[in-house]
């Protein structure tokens, strides 16, 4: 393929803003309660723990922990992530413009996970998770479902082929864009052109977030079974719940 050149992408950059969903596993914090006798050692231990931990850019001191731990990781040193490649100096926030998207996203990765060991058991539980917003308001953003790069379509939801977003994507921060609006490769339901209806974002540049913590947050539950996924909100209405073939969680993913 023919990937954009800088030229390309500052033609189709234009200003990006509204609210991402992130789902994410329930928090470490009773976990290292279970570990120590009271909170005062608890908190020396997360004192410990902070010290040997990378440090955040200092454009993203700022924003509460569940907005800038995006920006302090690397991502898996072999396949890296969608929008970066194994030891990019930036950082990726992914999330999604619908708590579905973002929910089945998780249950996804989470299943990959468990197929790199085949010989391990799923969980027999549900999985509790946290799912939140974030706004954000951006001046350059690039929509990968629209205009000139929406007809390199195929390249962007590759499900096991993460190369030319990644190529992208350095070209994108080379280029100052701040964040990638982009279909899911993973949502199954559809829109009337025949693709996913799930949008996802991947923000390049932790300044964009507006207000700098997150909202809105949710409680909801994964359970990976033999036949299907079940995702449940807690204490949701009927239709706050995701029931998916067990063949969505099993599509190509990139080689770790």
């Amino acid at each position: 393929m023919r990937m954009p050149s800088p030229g390309d992408i500052s033609r189709e950059m234009r200003p990006l803003s509204g609210w991402t969903w992130r789902a994410v596993e329930t928090q470490h914090y009773a976990l290292t309660r279970e570990l120590v006798g009271s909170h005062a050692d608890q908190a020396r231990l997360e004192e410990l723990l902070e010290g040997v931990k990378p440090k955040y850019r200092p454009e993203a001191e700022q924003l509460d922990y569940l907005l800038k731990t995006p920006f302090r990781y690397e991502p898996p040193k072999r396949g890296g992530s969608r929008f970066r490649r194994p030891y990019a100096p930036y950082g990726v926030f992914y999330g999604a413009e619908r708590p579905r998207t973002a929910l089945i996203e998780l249950a996804f990765h989470r299943y990959r996970f468990f197929a790199e060991s085949p010989a391990t058991d799923l969980p027999a539980g549900e999985l509790s998770l946290t799912v939140f917003a974030a706004g954000y308001r951006a001046g350059r953003g690039l929509d990968l479902t629209d205009g000139e790069l929406a007809s390199l379509r195929a390249y962007w939801v590759a499900p096991g082929d993460y190369s030319a977003t990644q190529r992208l994507a350095e070209r994108a921060v080379e280029s100052d864009v701040e964040i990638i609006r982009y279909e899911s490769a993973r949502d199954p339901e559809t829109d009337s052109r025949g693709w996913s209806a799930g949008r996802n974002l991947a923000i390049l540049d932790p300044q964009v977030f507006d207000p700098p913590h997150h909202r809105r947050p949710q409680t909801w539950y994964l359970y990976m079974g033999i036949k299907e996924v079940n995702i449940r909100r807690a204490h949701g209405r009927p239709e706050e719940q995701i029931d998916l073939p067990r063949s969505v969680m099993a599509m190509p993913a990139p080689p770790k």
